[in-house]
Formats: structure tokens, sequence, C-alpha cells
């Protein structure tokens, strides 16, 4: 339909966080399971609720767009 559907710079900050916080979570959890040291869970929930936020900013951009790319209508030709 010629509209433009790539990645926006948001969904690439996303995939950034996402990079990182996946490997630092399992990383504390092996060697620091929620409970043994607070400053270790504070940080997993930190982690956790940052790339969950991220997630779903970057998710709006395509979300808010679907109501214009369901209007739009091929050219009769």
């Amino acid at each position: 339909r010629g509209v433009s559907f790539g990645a926006k710079w948001s969904g690439k900050a996303k995939m950034l966080v996402q990079s990182v916080s996946i490997p630092v979570v399992l990383t504390l959890v092996a060697l620091w399971p929620p409970g043994a040291h607070l400053w270790a869970a504070w940080t997993i929930q930190i982690t956790i609720w940052a790339t969950i936020i991220v997630t779903i900013w970057s998710g709006l951009p395509y979300a808010l767009s679907i109501p214009r790319l369901m209007t739009v209508r091929d050219d009769p030709a």
C-alpha cells in the first residue's frame, strides 16, 4: 500500500534495553537469588520495570498508527 511501517528509533532503544537487562537479571538471579541481598532485588526490580516501560513506550507509535493504516485505500487503477 506504500505506507512505511519500518522500525522506529524507539524500537531500537527497546532492543538495546532488553539486550542489557536480560543478562543483568539472569546474572543477578544466578549469583544472588532475590532475598539474599537487598541491592540485588532492587536492581532486578528496577531493571525489569525499566524494560517494561520502554517496551510499552516503543510500541505506542505502532499501536497508534493502526487506525490510519487500516483506512488507507488502494488507488483504483
